[in-house]
């Protein structure tokens, strides 16, 4: 089974809820694309410079009232892809209000930000749509992660899914 087809059953196994058959097809992607648990992706080279970045409409509708809340709602929807928690090389540090330490070390913590350590990736609306502006020279796992929001919330952007 080529990658393509894998990923896209992942998509219907989370839309459908059946995260049992998204795990078994999440090994298989692993397997494929040869992940093992020392894999890490390399963001040393990425620079909050969105304008060298890349912009990436994810063809969602707006319907929340401001950007955070679209963050808020794109990031819930990340959590659920392979991606976001693939490790980062190098690790960063973020820190709590109350002085305790949190660290970044999975691409979705690094591309969202935590507390004391900022997004490396700019979600906002234009033309009532969510666009998202990538760092200059991202790593293509961010992008994957993305595509896979996307496709999660559905092409045609009002929240159906891929159709069967």
């Amino acid at each position: 089974m080529e990658e393509e087809e894998i990923r896209r059953l992942m998509g219907l196994a989370l839309r459908d809820g059946n995260l049992k058959m998204y795990r078994q097809l999440y090994r298989s992607l692993k397997i494929h694309r040869g992940y093992f648990k020392s894999y890490k992706v390399d963001v040393s080279k990425c620079t909050r410079d969105f304008k060298s970045g890349k912009r990436f409409p994810l063809g969602i509708k707006n319907v929340w009232p401001n950007d955070y809340s679209a963050r808020l709602a794109i990031r819930e929807m990340a959590k659920k892809t392979i991606e976001y928690n693939l490790k980062i090389v190098p690790t960063f540090k973020g820190m709590t209000e109350a002085g305790e330490p949190l660290l970044v070390d999975t691409l979705g913590k690094w591309a969202f930000g935590v507390p004391g350590f900022q997004a490396m990736c700019l979600i906002t609306i234009e033309d009532g749509e969510v666009v998202v502006y990538f760092p200059k020279n991202y790593p293509k796992e961010l992008e994957r992660m993305f595509e896979d929001v996307k496709r999660m919330y559905g092409e045609d952007g009002d929240g159906g899914g891929e159709e069967r």
